[in-house]
């Protein structure tokens, strides 16, 4: 089995082989001996070329915190054919995205702050909606230009619907 675990700007190529009763691991192509045993849910004892660690080991989201020596770690970890996939998502990734402005909630779309062809940057503001006697800022989340808008001032709109285009 072959991982590869990354901790930015690090990245190690890790290989796993015989899995019985001492399995062959390689980092980086150089052979290490290593165990790891089970203390508890996420607590680890670590024996690696003859020096022994204490790990602490969390799952977050697609990551792992590991926790040695009071300093936390956010270590990636994924499969060739994670990798793989991942790569080619990124490949074929269009260059030209669009991005939703969607309501965030219920409400009256009180003003529309941009108008279609508008160069904006991140944080711009770009609608108020008004729900429940407060009105509610809607910004950038990235620089782009608004390609459409498809609701105008003083509409009612719903939860997720789409407000603007931007690209």
């Amino acid at each position: 089995m072959r991982l590869f675990a990354s901790t930015p700007p690090n990245e190690y190529k890790i290989e796993i082989a015989n899995f019985s009763d001492s399995p062959s691991i390689h980092l980086d192509g150089k052979p290490i001996q290593a165990t790891l045993t089970k203390i508890s849910d996420s607590a680890f004892f670590l024996l690696l070329n003859n020096r022994s660690y204490q790990l602490v080991i969390e799952k977050s989201g697609r990551s792992y915190i590991v926790r040695l020596h009071n300093r936390a770690y956010r270590i990636e970890v994924e499969d060739e054919r994670s990798r793989r996939l991942r790569k080619t998502m990124k490949a074929v990734a269009p260059t030209n995205t669009q991005l939703e402005v969607k309501a965030p909630m219920p409400g009256l779309l009180v003003k529309v702050n941009v108008t279609e062809g508008q160069q904006i940057k991140k944080g711009d503001s770009l609608a108020i909606i008004e729900a429940m006697k407060m009105e509610n800022e809607i910004r950038a989340a990235a620089d782009g230009r608004i390609k459409k808008i498809f609701k105008k001032e003083k509409e009612s709109v719903e939860k997720d619907m789409v407000l603007l285009l931007v690209e």
